[in-house]
């Protein structure tokens, strides 16, 4: 989450505004499902889509897969 609200800061959001996350991962899909809430309800997401499969935008590692995201302003 660390990186998402680096992006929420770029982006001069206040702490109420909420976005709009897209996130993709090739790897370790169990993932998604233990840490979908805490990722969205941390971000202030609005809406968050998982996806599978490599993406767009920014990237970063945790324990060795890869997981790309994008944030936009919803």
């Amino acid at each position: 989450t660390r990186r998402i609200q680096a992006s929420r800061k770029d982006m001069n959001l206040e702490i109420e505004d909420t976005i709009s996350l897209n996130v993709w991962m090739k790897d370790a899909p169990e993932l998604f499902d233990s840490d979908r809430s805490w990722i969205t309800n941390e971000t202030r997401a609005s809406s968050a889509n998982f996806n599978l499969g490599e993406g767009e935008g920014d990237s970063f590692e945790v324990d060795g897969a890869t997981i790309w995201y994008t944030v936009s302003r919803s």
